[in-house]
């Protein structure tokens, strides 16, 4: 026992079965190295990346269509070149793109008849999630969301 604070096992071929608080395994000393979890590499790149750090803030609250329409306008913003659409980065499919916008406009601006079927705020929120999802996993892989960091 170490000062009433740790204990240091050394088995040389043990089954051990034991039940603890919080563990931590040390290697030669040092401490093993631990992979960041999803939430943490999340919050890492909204506090390295403001598009990131927008997109959570309109998403997390969106529970109407201006902020739902805001957190796609933050996604499309991170798309490099000319192509601002979504499903050009295969992050949501064209038709359902189409349907999202119109139908966001419609809620968000004066009701004109809409040339296609609206979608519900849950079917367009979920669209958006998963398109937000598919943003960050390619940020994520290329260590960058396309924007300039603060």
């Amino acid at each position: 026992i170490n000062g009433g604070r740790g204990v240091v096992v050394c088995p040389e071929s043990a089954v051990m079965r034991m039940r603890a608080g919080m563990v931590e395994v040390r290697i030669d000393g040092k401490p093993s190295p631990s992979e960041p979890n999803i939430v943490e590499k999340l919050m890492l790149a909204a506090q390295q990346d403001d598009l990131i750090a927008d997109a959570f803030e309109y998403f997390g609250r969106a529970d109407n269509w201006f902020d739902l329409y805001k957190t796609y306008e933050v996604i499309r913003a991170a798309i490099p070149g000319k192509a601002n659409k979504l499903s050009a980065m295969e992050w949501m499919p064209s038709k359902l793109e189409s349907r999202f916008t119109e139908t966001a406009n419609y809620y968000r601006h004066a009701r004109a008849k809409p040339s296609q079927p609206l979608l519900s705020f849950e079917e367009a929120k979920k669209l958006l999630e998963d398109a937000l999802k598919n943003w960050l996993v390619t940020a994520q892989s290329n260590n960058q969301s396309g924007s300039s960091a603060a």
